[in-house]
């Protein structure tokens, strides 16, 4: 009768708040929790992993003040930076003031760096920019029918 007893407390726990039904949705709410906290945890790792490395990125080109760069314009920074590093390396040239052409040299990433400070990272505005001339989103419009 040992197990009788047992059982007995064990259905009379069943009546109460303490259920095994709520026990285990109570173990899986706190699974989920400890999950979704691993999650979270792995995601911050990783957001600190690519700050880093976009700051070091950022440190290799010749930048005046790299704290206020945002991930999207160190990346772009950096593209153009790869670009014009290849054209001095191509012997690309260059218009002067002066109007002739002269080789294309390190100083001259300044110019870009400026161009793109000085451009919006509004995607908003850069939207409704390309709304006006046309060159919206590739979707059909909404009542045309495809047979």
């Amino acid at each position: 009768m040992e197990g009788m007893e047992r059982y007995d407390y064990y259905y009379n726990q069943t009546a109460s708040s303490h259920s095994p039904t709520s026990s285990c949705q109570s173990i899986k709410s706190d699974q989920k929790k400890i999950k979704k906290k691993k999650s979270s945890e792995k995601e911050r790792i990783r957001n600190l992993e690519i700050k880093k490395k976009l700051a070091e990125i950022a440190s290799l080109m010749p930048l005046q003040n790299t704290q206020s760069l945002s991930r999207i314009r160190t990346l772009r920074l950096a593209t153009k930076y790869i670009s014009h590093l290849q054209g001095i390396l191509n012997g690309e040239t260059i218009d002067t003031y002066e109007g002739g052409r002269r080789l294309r040299d390190y100083n001259d990433f300044q110019r870009d760096v400026n161009e793109e400070m000085q451009r919006t990272n509004s995607y908003k505005e850069r939207a409704e920019m390309e709304m006006r001339m046309g060159l919206g989103t590739s979707c059909p419009p909404k009542n045309q029918q495809y047979y």
